[in-house]
């Protein structure tokens, strides 16, 4: 049987956006261990991760090294938002 008083809690959505080494990982780690403490269960998704699963257009990584990583997400980002799959808002709803 579920807990009402659980059931009845909003559910918290954060987004963490950093620079490249800006160690959100220790950021995540803490901000989940807290949301613990309140009885929420986090669950995280990587944008890098939906990427390579959802994106049709995704090519493999040439090159190695934490820098070839790190151009090729950002270049597979850019061209997701190029696409059709996700299209930006050309202007400011009315």
């Amino acid at each position: 049987m579920p807990n009402l008083e659980e059931d009845s809690r909003p559910e918290l959505i954060f987004g963490l956006v950093g620079a490249a080494g800006a160690r959100l990982d220790d950021l995540s780690k803490e901000l989940t261990e807290e949301l613990q403490t309140l009885g929420y269960k986090a669950v995280e998704i990587r944008l890098s991760g939906l990427l390579t699963k959802r994106f049709p257009a995704w090519v493999d990584q040439i090159g190695t090294g934490e820098f070839a990583r790190i151009t090729h997400l950002q270049n597979m980002g850019n061209a997701c938002v190029g696409s059709r799959v996700y299209r930006a808002p050309t202007q400011a709803p009315e």
